[in-house]
């Protein structure tokens, strides 16, 4: 069944939701299905499907006909993959465009409360919502994302915390999750997509560094309200996530950070993953040893993008 669409009042900007779906046939359904509550009428909703072979494709065809569904030949990873979807986007015309997980789960009033920060905040053109995990509705996933630049990492804010309403300020940050972020598409045209060397993992981080510097701010939302699965989206084994966090922090320190602190932080991120490869030696653990070894081989080499792990 086709939702009827109420009609369209002119000041409503057009916003594409785009989803990534590699093989999560029923989180993707569930996730869509709760886009068509949206207390708004003015989107598209756009799933690229990563060559799935669980059936998705036609279990998202058949039950959600109005959705603009684009086949990849094969997976391209995070960032290449929503790269496609934002490339469609931007060439129908959306003003707004949001990446959201296929293994989250939205309220209706998502994308009105996401609209309505942009509109009350104008010299912000990136916003983030609060992200409670899904099975534990009580606890934040990330309220926000903080870069650290005395240890070339990303963390969530709020992480794990149980939710007092100590982050129901709206607060600007440096960086968001992949997981959800609303973004205008004046951020695409000045700075490009995410960058595929990446393929997953921290391809976010670069692009909110990339973001920020062009001069965009970033603005978290917190009556935005998404629920995160977390374990369900990448669909990535335990040495696939191994190798891309520690290939791919190195490439993210070596991109963003500069001049000594460069060459300090790619320093210490090496020692300690020596340090890391030593200890899962010593404890039997040869397999973690041995990815850990080939991602830093595989930066050293320069060579990025998918890995066979």
């Amino acid at each position: 069944m086709v939702l009827a669409r109420l009609t369209i009042m002119p000041c409503e900007p057009k916003v594409a939701i785009i989803i990534l779906n590699w093989n999560g046939k029923e989180d993707t359904l569930e996730c869509v299905d709760s886009l068509r509550r949206l207390e708004y009428q003015n989107y598209e909703i756009v799933v690229v499907d990563q060559n799935s072979r669980d059936g998705s494709q036609q279990a998202i065809a058949s039950t959600f006909p109005e959705v603009a569904l684009i086949r990849n030949e094969e997976n391209l990873g995070f960032a290449e993959g929503n790269s496609v979807g934002i490339r469609y986007a931007l060439t129908a015309g959306a003003e707004y465009i949001v990446l959201l997980n296929n293994d989250t789960v939205v309220e209706p009033g998502f994308l009105k409360s996401f609209l309505d920060a942009a509109r009350a905040a104008p010299d912000f053109d990136i916003f983030g919502p609060k992200i409670m995990f899904y099975r534990a509705p009580q606890y934040i996933w990330a309220a926000g994302s903080c870069i650290d630049w005395k240890e070339g990492i990303c963390t969530q804010r709020g992480y794990s915390e149980v939710d007092h309403g100590q982050y129901d300020t709206p607060a600007e940050v440096n960086a968001l999750s992949g997981c959800t972020m609303m973004i205008h598409r004046t951020v695409f045209d000045k700075i490009g997509l995410l960058d595929p060397r990446f393929y997953l993992y921290y391809e976010e981080t670069d692009w909110c560094v990339r973001a920020t510097r062009a001069g965009f701010r970033i603005l978290y939302v917190p009556d935005v309200v998404v629920r995160h699965k977390v374990s369900a989206t990448i669909g990535a084994t335990a040495p696939a996530i191994v190798f891309y966090m520690v290939r791919n922090q190195l490439l993210f320190i070596a991109k963003n950070a500069r001049g000594l602190r460069k060459v300090w932080l790619l320093s210490k991120t090496v020692c300690s993953a020596v340090r890391t490869v030593c200890s899962s030696l010593a404890k039997g653990k040869r397999d973690d040893a041995v990815v850990r070894l080939r991602a830093m081989a595989a930066f050293i080499g320069g060579r990025f993008g998918k890995a066979e792990v």
